[in-house]
């Protein structure tokens, strides 16, 4: 399911909420969520500063409703899509291929999530928290069961969920403009995958294994 965040925040046919939204992420990623108001905001999503206040009831609930959008458009598309997964390794492989896809397509969206997470209040940032971690769940999870089906071995499922979320986490570096960012993102995921895979293998497991 591609997310609703994709593209530009005036883009026809967006709900207002979402254009707002959108909107939001940019100025905040670029001015910091305390040099960014309301009427910027606006003029950002191509809307009369008042008509915000419709949606919002201010600049803290847009904070969190950019942070909720992205984690459940993450939980829930990445939970249906390790459904199809023939094994560990292939749910694993899927996981990460949403997860560096949707940081491509969304970077305002995914930058902003990691990087003000200390400006929401402290019931908000409650609420997120424990969504990331519902998150994390998930790849914690596939690892649990890669060791139990004797395919992965590793002292640490949840240090090695951390070590593959932060590799996938490609935001903070890849610009679709550059031309260093040449790599699409079924060529990020296949090189990370032949590093990490490597390293989480069961003695004796083979790569061609994993075919």
């Amino acid at each position: 399911m591609e997310s609703p965040f994709s593209g530009t925040s005036q883009e026809e046919g967006l709900s207002r909420k979402i254009r707002i939204l959108r909107a939001a992420a940019k100025c905040i990623e670029e001015r910091g969520y305390r040099g960014t108001n309301i009427r910027e905001i606006a003029k950002e999503s191509g809307i009369k500063g008042g008509s915000i206040y419709y949606h919002f009831s201010g600049k803290q609930e847009i904070l969190f409703e950019i942070m909720n959008h992205s984690m459940n458009d993450l939980i829930t598309n990445v939970t249906e899509d390790i459904k199809a997964g023939s094994d560990a390794f292939d749910k694993l492989r899927r996981a990460m291929k949403f997860h560096i896809t949707y940081h491509i397509d969304n970077p305002y969206l995914t930058r902003v999530g990691d990087q003000e997470l200390r400006s929401l209040s402290k019931q908000n940032y409650g609420v997120i928290v424990r969504k990331r971690r519902e998150y994390e769940e998930i790849f914690v999870n596939i690892l649990q069961e890669g060791v139990a089906e004797g395919s992965m071995h590793m002292e640490s499922v949840r240090l090695i969920s951390i070590a593959t979320l932060q590799l996938c986490n490609v935001h903070y570096w890849y610009k679709k403009d550059k031309h260093i960012n040449k790599f699409s993102p079924d060529e990020i995921v296949n090189q990370y995958s032949n590093l990490l895979f490597e390293g989480i293998a069961a003695q004796g497991f083979s790569r061609k294994d994993r075919k």
